[in-house]
């Protein structure tokens, strides 16, 4: 059992068997080395008992009749207790036998210092994390809180004067954090104010570059003017051998010329930058501040200073084959961190190239085309033949926006014989530019060919699909949707065009699915709300046409001028007997496009119900100049003026039925009432024997049937046909598929519908020919008071034509 000295004692770790001896120390006070010995040898000064075995041993007595009891005897009695020896208690570590336990250690300011010092350390390292992690509010609190405890720190120092070991670099860490983090949640006075702090003391050796980050904060605040002072007082404060930190503030001077509207001093700013340390940012400002100037030398000159640059490239032996490249990209692995950088900046010169590439295109020849050859030429000169390509792209896509189809059909055909890598994208294109022709067959045999190039490409597989709608073969269709979005999971066209498809098979929940994982995609895209709304109210529950009205409202406030929209939710409203409500959609639809027949038939049909003839005339008078070969407009115009009792205005309307149809047996018939009722007794024995002719000849003709009150037909069907089915025609939709090889996919926008009122396939999902439409309020509309109006007794006749049935040939649709 191992022991332990303290305070010249022995003593065993379980505290058992301890002895207290007052005894002084011979020899100097030297205890005795007290060990275990397991070996069968016996030491010099060891007794002949302790022989073989390990025993515990006091320290020896003292010499000399020293006071106390003699030493023990252990090898005569037994060690451990002897009845001769004083009862001494047990032992105490505060009385004269111990001096206590060692007290703790006083920690010294300099380690109190440096603890306090990692602290302030481990904030500034949670206050990055935060940042880095998105959570700008609890990294400015952990900068806040690290400011707060290196001013403790400084002050402790002070206390204890350890002015050697202050840190000025921890100092300038936490206030510049600070600004960084104020910066960061948009604090800019804050900031500025902290950035003040670092640039004014002079310990700070880098204080001058915090100008540069406080121009950044007036720059981002529109002041200019103060962000070029703090850009330039950063320049002279940086010394000439940072070229590279001195240009990119050269760069941010010329960016706020651009903002100030300079434009010559900041081509001045991005030629300095070019001449001497080019990068692919400052080249194409200066080319954006040549385009303003419209100089196409200039353009030109600073475009070939871009393409000298050159892109980042893995360095190989020349003659290497690609197939030896290939392998060794294989082997490194597509995470290898160089490879990825690589990638990366290549992806970003290429981005840059191509926008200043389309940017001059156009404007630096007479003709864009010419344009586009020097810039396609100057590509492949400049070893960048795979931009070229694109541009060739670009190129057929700028003839198609001019509306010169061949010419686009020609370029990108020219793919089919120099570049086959190019082959798949220009097919997609031909596809496309053929199905707007409705070429069909060509559509097809190119989409074919994209297909074969890369089974994988959505957008020729949307092409695809598009032709077996058109062809009425909704299943193939189906599949090749379905194919599409395998490809590409937020392929938009494909997931507006399947859900039509399942619109087309009356399977609404379906189409619901892919609308709603669309809006998901595209939120409160226009097209995509009214299709959702459309298949609600295709489901025909009662909940479902509440949810129907919702989104219809909901599309309102994003399209609040599209007249289709507040015509399906007039026919909403009316359906569920809310005439006013109705009334007031219907006057918006008409509002925005005043050439929509189901609105004005609504409308006019609504007044007659409410007997304001004199409204409805107007609406009628609307219609019968729309379809000014229709007599049904005239013969509504003719019964709301016999209804008012102008007996007079009917007559006049029926006479101009009777030269447009000199037959009609209606007219005649009304005209010999309204002579009887004028007087006119010369004029009736005239058209009586017109109206026996007119009745021999319609028997013999057995074309047709009596029509008299047209009006009172159309309040009737009104009644029973409340939502007339207007739909957004699925064309427009299959023509979002076109591949753009430089705009996104959901940038694209449909081709406008088919159809009478304009939807949302028109440019802007503005109606046409209505004017404004910046949303000025409407005109106060009159509506019919019809719960006071007291029913008009009509006068009787003599005739059995008044309660005649009405023809549906005659009412309008």
């Amino acid at each position: 059992m191992a022991e332990q000295w303290e305070n010249g004692e022995i003593q065993n770790e379980e505290g058992e068997d301890d002895y207290n001896f007052d005894q002084d120390y011979p020899y100097e006070n030297a205890p005795v080395e007290v060990y275990e010995d397991t070996s069968t040898q016996m030491s010099m000064n060891q007794p002949a008992s302790r022989m073989g075995v390990s025993s515990r041993m006091g320290p020896p007595a003292s010499r000399g009749g020293a006071d106390g009891p003699a030493r023990p005897m252990t090898s005569i009695g037994s060690a451990g207790y002897n009845s001769g020896r004083p009862q001494s208690g047990r032992y105490d570590a505060g009385g004269p036998g111990g001096r206590g336990p060692v007290k703790k250690l006083e920690i010294s300011p300099e380690i109190e210092a440096r603890n306090m010092e990692k602290k302030v350390h481990s904030l500034i390292d949670e206050s990055a994390v935060y940042t880095a992690r998105g959570e700008p509010r609890v990294a400015l609190e952990k900068a806040k809180e690290a400011i707060k405890k290196e001013k403790a720190l400084t002050k402790y120092r002070e206390s204890k004067e350890l002015h050697e070991t202050q840190n000025p670099d921890l100092t300038y860490v936490v206030y510049f954090n600070l600004a960084n983090q104020y910066h960061k949640n948009g604090l800019y006075n804050d900031a500025l104010n902290t950035y003040n702090i670092i640039v004014k003391n002079k310990n700070f050796v880098q204080a001058g570059r915090m100008r540069v980050n406080m121009g950044n904060i007036h720059y981002e605040r529109g002041n200019y003017k103060d962000a070029i002072k703090m850009y330039r007082m950063a320049m002279d404060q940086i010394q000439n051998t940072n070229k590279e930190i001195r240009f990119r503030i050269m760069r941010n001077i010329g960016c706020s010329f651009i903002k100030l509207g300079k434009f010559q001093d900041a081509v001045q700013a991005f030629e300095t930058i070019m001449e001497a340390s080019p990068d692919y940012r400052s080249g194409l400002n200066l080319l954006l501040s040549q385009y303003i100037f419209n100089n196409p030398e200039k353009m030109k000159s600073s475009y070939s200073s871009i393409l000298t640059i050159g892109r980042s490239s893995f360095s190989r032996p020349e003659g290497a084959e690609e197939e030896e490249e290939e392998t060794e990209e294989e082997n490194l692995g597509p995470n290898d961190a160089l490879r990825q950088e690589i990638r990366e900046r290549n992806k970003f010169a290429e981005r840059y190239i191509i926008l200043g590439s389309k940017l001059i295109a156009p404007h630096i020849e007479k003709d864009f085309a010419t344009g586009f050859d020097f810039v396609v030429d100057t590509l492949h000169a400049t070893k960048n033949s795979d931009l070229a390509n694109e541009l060739e792209i670009s190129k057929a896509l700028t003839f198609m926006k001019k509306k010169d189809v061949t010419k686009a059909i020609e370029t990108l055909k020219g793919f089919e014989r120099k570049d086959h890598t190019m082959a798949g994208p220009a097919a997609t294109n031909l596809a496309f530019l053929y199905f707007l022709e409705q070429d069909y067959r060509n559509s097809d045999k190119y989409a074919n060919i994209a297909i074969k190039a890369d089974k994988y490409n959505a957008n020729a597989l949307v092409n695809k699909g598009n032709i077996y709608f058109v062809k009425k073969k909704l299943e193939q269709a189906k599949e090749m949707y379905q194919n599409a979005i395998d490809a590409e999971s937020d392929c938009v066209e494909a997931l507006y065009n399947l859900g039509l498809v399942h619109k087309k098979l009356d399977q609404h929940d379906k189409a619901l699915l892919y609308f709603n994982k669309l809006q998901q995609v595209i939120p409160n895209h226009p097209e995509v709300l009214y299709q959702i709304a459309s298949n609600l109210e295709g489901l025909g529950k009662d909940s479902d046409i509440r949810a129907a009205e919702d989104r219809y409202k909901a599309l309102l406030a994003v399209v609040p001028s599209d007249p289709v929209v507040l015509q399906r939710l007039g026919a909403l409203y009316a359906k569920s007997d809310d005439e006013i409500a109705a009334h007031q959609s219907y006057m918006e639809s008409y509002r925005y496009y005043p050439a929509d027949l189901n609105v004005i038939s609504w409308l006019g049909a609504y007044y007659v119900r409410g007997e304001v003839y004199e409204k409805a005339i107007e609406f009628f008078k609307r219609a019968a100049q729309l379809e000014p070969q229709d007599i049904k407009w005239l013969l509504m115009i003719a019964s709301c003026y016999r209804r008012m009792r102008a007996y007079r205005q009917a007559k006049e309307y029926y006479e101009q039925i009777l030269l447009k149809d000199p037959n009609n047996v209606e007219s005649i018939r009304y005209l010999v009432q309204l002579c009887n009722d004028l007087g006119m007794k010369d004029q009736v024995d005239v058209y009586v024997t017109r109206l026996r002719k007119a009745e021999q000849a319609a028997a013999k003709s057995a074309e047709g049937t009596p029509n008299t009150d047209t009006a009172d037909n159309l309040v009737q069907q009104q009644q029973k046909i409340v939502a007339p089915k207007t739909v957004i025609k699925g064309a427009s939709s299959l023509q979002t598929s076109y591949v753009e090889a430089s705009a996104p996919p959901t940038s694209r926008k449909p081709e406008p519908a088919p159809s009478k009122a304009p939807t949302f396939g028109s440019s802007g999902f503005s109606p046409m020919g209505m004017g404004s439409s910046s949303g000025a309020p409407a005109p106060q509309l009159q509506r019919p008071s019809t719960a006071n109006l007291r029913k008009k007794q009509i006068q009787t006749v003599d005739d059995d034509f008044m309660d005649a049935d009405i023809s549906d040939e005659m009412l309008p649709l």
